[in-house]
């Protein structure tokens, strides 16, 4: 299976978390968001498109980050959208073992 493309088991976790399938738009998102998370906590948005940003407000509006617009672009997430990334990113992005 090619990195980071939708598969079953990536729809079934969407499926689980947000009661429908996920897009490629928010597979491609999720990285970014991890990273940014493991580092600064901080969203560049002149890195994202304007669907992202929508994404971005979607889910926060959501209750699962919290992210200021302020100028700061300091970003927060759940716990529980925490494990979804990784989770989404486990199972489309990293080789695993078989």
């Amino acid at each position: 299976m090619a990195r980071g493309c939708l598969s079953k088991a990536v729809q079934e976790v969407a499926q689980k978390f947000w009661g429908r399938d996920i897009t490629v738009r928010e597979l491609r998102l999720i990285p970014y968001l991890h990273c940014t998370m493991c580092n600064e906590q901080r969203i560049d948005s002149r890195r994202l498109s304007f669907e992202e940003i929508n994404l971005v407000m979607e889910w926060e509006s959501a209750g699962y980050i919290s992210y200021k617009c302020d100028g700061s672009d300091h970003m927060t997430v759940t716990k529980e959208f925490w494990d979804f990334m990784c989770d989404v990113m486990w199972l489309s992005y990293v080789l695993q073992v078989e």
